[in-house]
Order: C-alpha cells, then sequence, then structure tokens
C-alpha cells in the first residue's frame, strides 16, 4: 500500500503519493472525551473495545501514529452540563490538506456503548469522503510536480460569513419549549375547571391536568437546556465553519440514521 502523509508532514511537504480507489484507507482516530468525570473511562474503555472491530468490519486499517494514516479524524464527545443526560457527538477529519467539520448530533440519555457507536460512524463516513477525493488529490500531486506559470492573482473581495444564529438543535429547544408552554397552559385550565357536576356524573378535570402541567414543564426544561447548547457550544463552532468556509476548505455533511438532533454550524 502507498503510505499517505495526512498530519503534520502533510501539510508542510504535501503527500508523497495517492493510493487508488480500490485500497482500503488508513484512519488514525484521536478520541476526545469531556462527560461527567464517572462516565469518562467508560467511554473511553467502550472506544478502545469497538474501534478495532468497526475498523475490520469497515475495511479500514488503523495507523498506530498520526503521521502513517491517510486521514485524522478527532472525534469529539462532550456532556455540557454536569449529568444532564445530553451528549454532543461531532468529528473533524484532516486529509490532503483538506478539513471535513461533521455536523454535531446529541444523543439523549446514551450508554457509553451507544455513544461511541454513533460516534464511529463518522469514522466510516469520513472514509467514504477521503476515497471520493483521491482522484482530487492525484491530480493536485500530479500539479505540483510541473512548474506553474507565474500570474499576478487579481484582487478578491472576501464576504462576510453568513452565520445562523440559532440552529438545529436550537430551532429543537425552541419547538419543545413552545409545546412545553401549551401543555402547562393547558393543564393549568384543566386545573382551574375542577371538578364539574352535570346531571348524573361528576367529571374532575384535575388528574388531567396534573398529568398536562408537568409534561409541559418538563418540556420546556428540555428546551431550555437544547437551546442553550445551540447558543452556547454550537453557536461558536458555526462561526469557525463559516471562516472555514471562507478560507476554502471543503466542508462536507454526512448524516447518519437514529434519533439524533443535526444541523448546520
Amino acid at each position: 500500500m502507498a503510505v499517505v502523509f495526512a498530519g503534520a508532514v502533510a501539510e508542510a511537504q504535501g503527500p508523497q503519493s495517492v493510493p487508488d480507489a480500490s485500497e482500503p484507507v488508513v484512519v488514525h482516530v484521536v478520541p476526545d472525551v469531556k462527560v461527567a468525570d464517572g462516565k469518562q473511562d467508560e467511554v473511553y474503555a467502550e472506544f478502545q473495545r469497538q474501534y478495532p472491530m468497526y475498523a475490520a468490519e469497515h475495511g479500514l486499517v488503523i495507523a498506530a501514529r498520526e503521521e502513517d494514516g491517510e486521514v485524522l479524524i478527532r472525534l469529539n464527545f462532550t456532556e455540557p452540563g454536569e449529568d444532564s443526560g445530553i451528549f454532543m457527538i461531532d468529528s473533524v477529519a484532516t486529509y490532503y490538506g483538506q478539513e471535513d467539520m461533521e455536523d454535531a448530533r446529541a444523543c439523549l440519555h446514551c450508554t457509553p456503548a451507544e455513544l461511541v457507536a454513533d460516534g464511529l460512524m463518522n469514522v466510516s463516513r469520513a472514509a467514504a469522503v477521503v476515497v471520493e477525493y483521491r482522484p482530487v488529490a492525484a491530480a493536485e500531486l500530479l500539479a505540483r510536480q510541473e512548474p506553474e506559470p507565474i500570474a499576478e492573482a487579481p484582487a478578491v473581495v472576501e464576504p462576510q460569513p453568513r452565520v445562523r444564529t440559532v440552529g438545529a438543535v436550537g430551532y429543537g429547544g425552541i419547538a419543545s419549549v413552545l409545546l412545553g408552554v401549551a401543555g402547562t397552559i393547558a393543564g393549568a385550565v384543566d386545573l382551574n375547571r375542577g371538578e364539574v357536576r352535570q346531571t348524573n356524573l361528576i367529571i374532575d378535570y384535575r388528574p388531567r391536568g396534573r398529568a398536562l402541567a408537568g409534561v409541559g414543564i418538563g418540556l420546556m426544561a428540555v428546551g431550555t437546556v437544547l437551546l442553550g447548547v445551540d447558543l452556547g457550544l454550537l453557536l461558536p463552532r458555526r462561526e469557525a465553519k463559516a471562516r472555514a468556509r471562507l478560507d476554502g476548505v471543503s466542508v462536507t455533511s454526512m448524516n447518519g440514521p437514529g434519533l439524533v438532533f443535526s444541523g448546520r454550524f
């Protein structure tokens, strides 16, 4: 297999050769786990257990060192708030001087095994993007080996980055808050009605009112947390991603199956 440098050497010198499309992708994955202290070691241990099996199942080759991989993937697991039960998964893949930022996903009340399994899907998606990029990388390598004519670069006016203040996770939080407000109001109305006496029947609306109010308050709490995560954690990443687009960085969205909140940032 041809050796391809995807780490610091690639950024300084460029790849020495590009594998054929039929050759397996050599990956080096660096997990970064920032969750509650009691869960951090469990997530790391689960990653060490699942990672080799996942690579073998998807035909990937694991590189022991960063400079030996065709692609470097930084896989991030974070838990905003102590024991909030909301885990964020995102990744950044670096290959041939390119960077792909995987859209953040929220995993609600996931076990360490479920969290790692969901995150490892980013690895196979990044490998597929690398295979698609190989022809471009080969053409760029060939162009670097040929002398380039000297030409004066035209003046370029850089556009201002357009950043969405609220992302998909935030909109999910807003929807949850609105549903919670509606449920709380409906519950309050039933509580206010109390017992209603009809001809031969007494209808007590209070149990249903208490249930609606409880669900509404819960939805408002979850929505507030999601909105805080979006504005506090994901907004700076969306701003960084917008700047990356202006610098010519390729940003690829790769969404996988599952019950997740996903959004560009």
